[in-house]
């Protein structure tokens, strides 16, 4: 390797590990805080309208991230290993397949959902009153499904490469840039006033999240473990555990606990479908993390 100070090939210490991996985890922070300013931003100058068309539609995006995420996770996980194998070419060639294919595949998504985009909507929850927005909402973020995408593609391929400092750095700005963009295109340009920063006291948005959150915040108990234990079956090239704790934590779970909760426990009910969720698979990740201790002898 040509820069072997911050290659990723060189050997790892407790310390040097925390210190690469420290600008990774702030950079997903950052990226996390995104969907929160702009919550903030629509909730405050748009109105409870506005949000609930972006929580109705969030789904299509969370799909187009969740292959993205799929395709990077893993990519990194297939390159580093050429990387440190010492192919170099080969994994320049794997790096390029992965950007190619999740390009095409982005574009071929946004134009399925453009095509049937009034089904999509409604078969989502959307009402006649939040029909307009929503559609305005998807349009412009199936219009720039493939930047999304390849934004998610970098952050991952960056420290990879050896230089997670670098992706900090444009997670950042981009974040600044969001906030910015934000402030321009919908409180100036939308809200005639400036009012608090977040949902004013008293407003039904206001209401339904301060009664809600501390529920849903249990769920920050258990995700950790589940982010690590797929993190490290993908290291491990084991894609296979991998998904499943991915797809059950995020679909089968959440669906579950949206189906059997809010009968028995009404509106409180959804808030903690996702603790649910996250607790049952932190139970499945520790299961699979001591069953396949002795093959990857890290127990």
């Amino acid at each position: 390797m040509k820069n072997v100070e911050n290659s990723i090939s060189r050997e790892f210490n407790f310390f040097s590990l925390i210190k690469f991996a420290t600008p990774t985890v702030i950079m997903m922070r950052v990226t996390a805080l995104y969907t929160i300013i702009d919550s903030i931003f629509v909730s405050r100058y748009v109105g409870t309208n506005g949000l609930s068309a972006i929580n109705i539609i969030y789904p299509v995006i969370n799909v187009l991230m969740a292959i993205a995420i799929m395709f990077s996770t893993g990519g990194s996980a297939v390159i580093a290993r050429k990387l440190g194998s010492g192919d170099e070419k080969e994994a320049r060639r794997n790096l390029s397949l992965i950007y190619i294919t999740g390009f095409l595949l982005s574009v071929v998504s946004a134009v399925a959902c453009m095509f049937f985009i009034k089904p999509l909507i409604y078969g989502l929850g959307a009402t006649e009153v939040l029909f307009d927005l929503c559609k305005q909402y998807l349009t412009i973020m199936l219009l720039f499904a493939p930047a999304l995408v390849i934004q998610i593609f970098g952050q991952s391929f960056i420290v990879v490469a050896g230089n997670p400092n670098f992706g900090l750095t444009l997670s950042i700005i981009s974040g600044v840039v969001n906030m910015i963009l934000d402030y321009i295109f919908i409180a100036i340009w939308i809200s005639p006033y400036m009012m608090e920063i977040f949902t004013p006291v008293g407003s039904n948005v206001y209401d339904i999240a301060i009664s809600g959150f501390p529920l849903f915040s249990l769920s920050f108990l258990f995700v950790g473990i589940n982010i690590f234990a797929s993190s490290l079956f993908t290291a491990l090239s084991n894609g296979k555990v991998s998904a499943i704790i991915s797809f059950l934590r995020t679909f089968v779970f959440i669906i579950a606990g949206l189906t059997i909760l809010p009968p028995l426990f009404h509106v409180p009910g959804i808030w903690l479908s996702v603790p649910a969720a996250e607790l049952l698979a932190m139970v499945m990740s520790i299961g699979f993390i001591l069953a396949y201790g002795r093959r990857y002898k890290y127990i």
